[in-house]
């Protein structure tokens, strides 16, 4: 049985593919040794070696999806159980066999991914570690999302991606702050939150109000930059991004949501 998994390693590939192409290249050549009869029907034991034959032929493309070729050799073949073909009907027959196995391999397309790209793609489900998952469950669909992208090297979308990653954080720091979130934009937010921080001042000394600062302080001057940087170019369309520009907001943002898990209070 054939895995239509998106993604298969390049073993597998050549050890399920490989043997079921190996097996349909072979019953094609067996096309070639036709009897060559006169104009009458083919005798019985060459009339069940054909329709064993065209059977096998169809069960293979059934199971590499040509359904065009399966289905046309099904009904030869319930048409050759029925009544014994000639060798010139059967000719013809083959040879069309052979058109429509060449077109529907054209309409095939297989993408290689090589070690790291495929390692991307595969991620398991927490990437960015187990703290930003245990922490940030929501963000889980566009992390994995912005790992397939850049697997796949569609960079604009990686950092599309990553920018709703990165939201997931200003959304928990804006709540941890009391800071108003549904429907603002990121700069009034980020604003709000630099105002929070500002009024830490008034805490009294300590190592928790250091903390405090810091934590939130950096939190603040991360999404100052993602939004100046990356994400209004992103969400308005104005930006496209290459591999680079992808793999260094990646960075950027698994750090900022760890730093976040670790030391963000509950």
């Amino acid at each position: 049985m054939i895995n239509h998994s998106p993604l298969v390693r390049l073993w597998d590939m050549l050890e399920i593919y490989a043997r079921e192409f190996l097996t349909l290249g072979q019953l094609m050549q067996h096309m070639q040794f036709v009897p060559d009869e006169p104009d009458g029907p083919v005798p019985p034991d060459e009339q069940t070696f054909i329709v064993d034959l065209v059977s096998s032929l169809s069960k293979t493309c059934t199971s590499l999806g040509m359904r065009v070729s399966a289905g046309l050799m099904a009904r030869r073949q319930a048409d050759y159980e029925k009544s014994a073909p000639a060798p010139r009907k059967i000719q013809t027959d083959f040879k069309y066999f052979s058109e429509c196995l060449r077109e529907e391999f054209d309409q095939r397309w297989l993408l290689y991914l090589s070690g790291e790209s495929a390692e991307l793609y595969r991620h398991g489900p927490r990437p960015f570690g187990d703290m930003v998952a245990e922490r940030f469950p929501l963000a889980a669909y566009d992390i994995r999302e912005a790992c397939k992208c850049l697997a796949l090297e569609r960079h604009t979308a990686t950092v599309y991606h990553l920018m709703r990653v990165a939201e997931k954080g200003l959304e928990a720091l804006a709540g941890k702050l009391g800071v108003p979130f549904e429907l603002e934009q990121w700069h009034v937010v980020i604003e709000g939150i630099e105002s929070k921080v500002k009024d830490l001042k008034g805490l009294p000394r300590g190592p928790e109000k250091l903390e405090k600062q810091q934590v939130y302080s950096e939190a603040a001057t991360d999404l100052r930059h993602f939004k100046d940087a990356w994400r209004n170019h992103a969400t308005h369309g104005r930006g496209q991004y290459d591999e680079e520009d992808a793999k260094k907001v990646m960075t950027h943002v698994k750090s900022f949501m760890q730093h976040l898990a670790e030391h963000l209070p509950e």
